[in-house]
């Protein structure tokens, strides 16, 4: 009997300290975490100076292919991509990018990015290359320029 008594009192002593450090704890780390909502950026304040991403134009995989063999590129078919490789003259060189068989969507802006870094171009070059002022010569000039060993 003692030991039951003795148990009851434990556990009422535990009560009220068990019930602040529930408090505390939900206090420091809540169970729910509060969901951060961003105003949109208007397009016009996306920039290149200020830090902040730009958004890009739009194009499509069909715009893209005929813009690289414009520029000097030579589709080779892998199994899974196609692969389009830089020549100069009869030579291959070390650009090149790849794009899925079965894409005939927009290129979103993650995948125009990692094709901007594959050709070494900025912002203004992607969308000069894609909608084609940019030619062959100009564009083996700004390689060049770049460092890029052709």
């Amino acid at each position: 009997m003692k030991t039951l008594e003795s148990a009851a009192k434990v556990k009422t002593r535990r009560a009220p300290f068990e019930i602040l450090a529930t408090r505390l704890f939900l206090s420091i780390f809540p169970t729910e975490i509060p969901k951060i909502v961003y105003p949109p950026v208007p397009k016009s304040s996306l920039n290149i100076s200020t830090g902040l991403l730009r958004a890009l134009k739009r194009f499509k995989t069909s715009e893209y292919k005929s813009a690289l063999l414009k520029k000097g590129f030579r589709s080779e078919r892998k199994t899974g991509h196609e692969l389009f490789c830089l020549y100069v003259g009869e030579e291959k060189t070390q650009v090149f990018t790849m794009l899925s068989h079965g894409s005939s969507e927009d290129i979103n802006n993650p995948l125009l990015n990692s094709l901007k870094r594959q050709l070494f171009l900025n912002n203004q070059e992607i969308q000069r290359f894609i909608d084609c002022p940019m030619d062959y010569t100009e564009f083996i000039a700004s390689l060049r320029k770049k460092g890029v060993r052709i």
